[in-house]
């Protein structure tokens, strides 16, 4: 199923906002009063993805999992190898021709802070069977666009949604909602390390979109 079809992974519409009021004030700045004008600013000045775009929003890499297997609980490392185009090293789906596989997951930390009290149930990060668990950005503002996770470069493909495998895992369906649009897929385009504690940002080419 086309997920973008869905929704999943197109710009809010306050990043569509930001960005036609930025153009605005730069097309339209000097027939606009200067109330007007100033009030425009700090619209877009205060906006969330005004700032991400801004290269103000910045998280960091709370956690890595990496599991050898297919089917086995994930361990946590301190410190992973990235390589472009393949995946992270060690891990399950490193070099998986798999179409369905991907180079890199991650999940947002925040996720997981209230988990029972939204949805009734409790899972670790490590059993949601991401990669990199990141605090303190949007994941959905990096579809499709370039991002950097310490000095390694990806690019993100889409969200990364729960499925029927891992609510099985985990044992129970509930996972497919309390973890639904919280993690996102990703390609590899730099080879690098990832450490915990690395931040987590847009690329200097996409913030410049």
């Amino acid at each position: 199923m086309n997920q973008t079809a869905l929704g999943w992974g197109v710009p809010s519409a306050a990043t569509v906002v930001s960005h036609t009021m930025g153009s605005v004030l730069r097309r339209r700045s000097a027939y606009l009063p200067n109330g007007v004008l100033a009030s425009m600013k700090v619209l877009t000045a205060i906006m969330p993805e005004n700032r991400c775009l801004m290269g103000a929003a910045q998280g960091k890499v709370q956690a890595i999992y990496i599991a050898a297997k297919h089917g086995e609980l994930p361990h946590e490392v301190d410190v992973a190898v990235a390589q472009a185009g393949r995946g992270i090293e060690g891990d399950r789906n490193f070099d998986d021709a798999d179409p369905d596989s991907c180079n890199i997951t991650l999940i947002e930390a925040e996720t997981f802070d209230d988990l029972k009290a939204r949805h009734g149930f409790e899972i670790t990060p490590l059993e949601s069977r991401r990669q990199v668990l990141v605090r303190g950005v949007n994941l959905g503002e990096f579809v499709g666009r370039r991002f950097q996770v310490g000095d390694v470069e990806c690019e993100g493909e889409e969200r990364c949604e729960p499925c029927n495998h891992l609510a099985k895992m985990v044992g129970t369906q509930d996972v497919l909602r309390g973890l639904l649009h919280t993690g996102l897929r990703g390609v590899i385009v730099k080879s690098g390390t990832i450490r915990v504690g690395d931040a987590v940002r847009l690329s200097a080419v996409a913030e410049r979109l």
